[in-house]
């Protein structure tokens, strides 16, 4: 589980998604393939030439309430490349933990919900509650992603899980 775990997160950080230089739209097609091969309903839909989100729905043994969980697929440039030890567009392991432009902000949290999706569908486990999963492109720069979510679901959800790494 640990391994196939570890292996998603290394194909999502392989995968450039540099806001404003990358085609993050790959990123979504991806996360929605991966989706889709555990039986999952997963769509994406397309912006413009580098902007797509990423939408699916886990059927929950109940459905009264809205649960949403979101993670975005974008990175912010590389910086200064010689501040680096490591390649930022190569995935790199160092003991225990995996280096690479948007390891933590977040294609770790990205690979954690996308993960748990599919073992559920996987395992023909049902969650208690419906989750609504919303892959958003664009979060670094505009909120294209996040626009474009707000305008396809305008009802209020009454719980929102974002993956994004604040320690609150």
């Amino acid at each position: 589980m640990m391994e196939e775990a570890k292996r998603l997160l290394t194909e999502l950080l392989s995968i450039k998604s540099v806001n404003g230089s990358d085609d993050e739209g790959r990123m979504a097609e991806f996360v929605c393939e991966h989706l889709r091969k555990a039986g999952i309903e997963a769509h994406t839909e397309r912006y413009d030439e580098t902007h797509a989100n990423v939408y699916a729905v886990l059927p929950g043994k109940r459905s009264d309430r809205r649960i949403l969980w979101n993670a975005h697929m974008d990175t912010v440039p590389y910086g200064a490349l010689e501040e680096w030890s490591t390649d930022p567009a190569t995935p790199t392991l160092k003991g225990d933990k995996l280096f690479a432009r948007g390891a933590s902000d977040m294609k770790s949290g990205l690979a954690a919900m996308v993960y748990v999706l599919a073992d559920f569908a996987g395992s023909g486990k049902r969650p208690e509650q419906t989750i609504h999963f919303i892959g958003s492109c664009d979060e670094e720069k505009g909120g294209l992603g996040a626009k474009m979510a707000v305008e396809k679901y305008r009802e209020p959800w009454d719980e929102i899980l974002i993956g994004e790494p604040t320690g609150l």
